[in-house]
């Protein structure tokens, strides 16, 4: 029996929605690095308060799209059109949050300890990927913890 290769939490919060909304959501993704190194440029010293707020929003952003992915095939608001721009938009939003977060980190670093403050801290960054992944691939493929939808099938949500 082929064992089927599962494409982790954005399939899986994503693509019961809608596989035009998994591929426009990952292309919109996409465009959220940029974006937030450019308002870094604009904003480099924001105030610690602010970066406590940012982080709050971006951990709920994730958690909904963490909630959405558990809850799959039968994911919050699956079959409607505000269910779609819910997603999408909180995919997006959580990106665009996070990455601010990772950009004004590193330009603290960088003030403060100069090369060695970002070559560490790009060092902790992979080292956090690295983690996050095995974390995910552990949930998918050894706990079951998420479901796919299926194309063809009807569910009852």
């Amino acid at each position: 029996q082929k064992k089927k290769i599962h494409f982790f939490c954005s399939g899986f919060s994503l693509y019961p929605y809608s596989i035009e909304v998994y591929h426009h959501t990952i292309i919109a993704c996409q465009f959220a690095y940029p974006l937030m190194s450019l308002l870094g440029v604009f904003l480099p010293h924001l105030r610690s308060r602010y970066l406590y707020i940012l982080t709050i929003i971006g951990t709920g952003l994730f958690a909904y799209t963490f909630v959405a992915a558990k809850l799959s095939p039968c994911s919050p608001l699956v079959d409607r059109f505000i269910g779609r721009l819910l997603i999408s938009f909180s995919w997006v939003l959580k990106y665009c949050v996070l990455y601010f977060i990772r950009v004004l980190l590193g330009n603290y670093f960088r003030r403060k300890s100069g090369h060695r403050g970002l070559f560490w801290f790009g060092v902790l960054t992979q080292i956090g990927s690295l983690i996050g992944a095995v974390i995910i691939y552990l949930f998918t493929e050894h706990l079951y913890l998420f479901r796919e939808r299926s194309i063809c099938v009807t569910y009852d949500c």
